[in-house]
Formats: C-alpha cells, structure tokens, sequence
C-alpha cells in the first residue's frame, strides 16, 4: 500500500511541476516612439522601436507621413489584451499574452 501511495504521490508531484514550467512565460517588452519634424516643408516622421534590448527605426516622408499619421490616429488610446494558448510538439501548454498600450502624447 506504501508503494501505490507513493508512486501516485510521484505522479501527481510530477504533473503539478509540468504545470507550472507551462505556465512560466519570458517577459517581453516593445516601446515606440514617434517623432514628426518639418523638415523644409515636409513632413518626417521618424518611429523608433525598441523590443526586448533591439532598436530599430523606421523613417516616412511626405505623403508616406502623412499615410501612417492617419493609420496611427485610428487606433484608439488605452490598453488591450490578447491571450494565445497553444500546445507545444512535446505536449506542453504554451501561454502567450500580448499588451498592447497606445498612449497619445503631445507636446
């Protein structure tokens, strides 16, 4: 009886600890920001982008600016969350959550 108790024991140990590895997500962090300057009369939007230690920059011109001005405004300020589960090959859950916050700022 010692045995089943503690093989059961083991087994349920072993699950609880699967769970949890499962559940342990890495941290991801993205920041934007935007910069628009007249430059000589035209418009150059520069958007800086920094995600988990990486930058990298995007520069609009002109029309183009004036482009992805209008798709920025359309998204509207505050916070939203999307939740993505998946199971991996080896049989693990996989959790994603993705935050996405749109602060507009002005100076």
């Amino acid at each position: 009886m010692k045995k089943i108790m503690l093989l059961g024991s083991a087994f349920a140990i072993m699950a609880v600890l699967n769970t949890v590895s499962a559940q342990t997500a890495e941290k991801k962090e993205m920041r934007k920001e935007v910069k628009v300057e007249d430059v000589g009369g035209e418009k150059v939007m520069t958007i800086t982008t920094t995600e988990n230690g990486s930058t990298s920059t995007e520069v609009y011109k002109g029309a183009d600016a004036e482009a992805k001005m209008k798709e920025m405004e359309k998204e509207t300020e505050g916070t939203s969350t999307k939740t993505t589960k998946t199971v991996a090959p080896d049989g693990k859950m996989k959790v994603e959550v993705e935050t996405k916050v749109v602060e507009k700022k002005s100076k």
